[in-house]
């Protein structure tokens, strides 16, 4: 993973421009209020959303990681083929072709694995820090206009603030909260979407029988399911 201090300041460089005074509010007559500072990084590294989307970057790392590892393995024993000189007397000339143009093909595999890595990552973390700047920007606004604040600005762009001006811990709890809600949505919507499902299966192969439908000794459980009694 990148190392963490060179990652903050690529957040640094993401948001030092928007963040800055972004927290008029609604009424922009309402100016008389105090400054907020919110700690971003923070925000990114401990909040659920920050956590989901480190979490996104790192299944990457693996899949990227995995794919290099899968390429290596498969170049040593292509040449460890080439290398066994009573393996390659015993194959054809076609074959042996072949063989090279597998190793060389894997050795190209495995370069562009390599040189696009640390590329392809900091492209995932870029676009994770950028989502997680939406969720906080809009917090903040919300929290800077319900406490009063005529601006909200980057920790990262002060080199020194009173303790007293940090809404991070507001910020940082709305952020969480607006997550759960979320969360919570999306499951109720997965339900309802597994219902509907659950309810065209029913409407196309019918519904299966309830006990007190069937109080007739000539029903069995066994022969509506197509199983032999014993």
């Amino acid at each position: 993973m990148m190392n963490f201090h060179r990652y903050r300041l690529l957040i640094a460089g993401i948001v030092c421009l928007p963040f800055c005074g972004f927290a008029e509010g609604k009424n922009p007559s309402k100016r008389e209020g105090p400054l907020g500072i919110v700690d971003f990084t923070t925000c990114y590294v401990e909040s659920k959303y920050g956590k989901r989307e480190q979490e996104h970057s790192e299944q990457i790392r693996q899949q990227i990681n995995t794919m290099a590892e899968k390429t290596a393995k498969d170049l040593q024993r292509v040449s460890d083929k080439l290398e066994d000189e009573d393996y390659m007397e015993n194959i054809s000339a076609k074959a042996e072709e072949k063989l090279r143009k597998e190793k060389e093909g894997l050795e190209q595999d495995l370069a562009r694995y390599r040189a696009n890595f640390y590329q392809i990552m900091q492209q995932a973390q870029t676009q994770s820090a950028q989502k997680v700047f939406q969720k906080v920007a809009e917090v903040a606004r919300d929290v800077a206009e319900e406490e009063n604040y005529s601006y909200v600005i980057n920790k990262d762009l002060c080199f020194y603030y009173a303790p007293g001006l940090d809404i991070t811990p507001q910020v940082l709890s709305a952020l969480d909260k607006n997550f759960s809600l979320e969360e919570e949505k999306e499951l109720a919507e997965k339900e309802k979407e597994q219902a509907e499902e659950d309810v065209g299966e029913i409407s196309k192969n019918g519904p299966v029988p309830m006990e007190e439908d069937y109080e007739s000794d000539d029903f069995s459980y066994e022969d509506f399911y197509g199983m032999d009694d014993e």
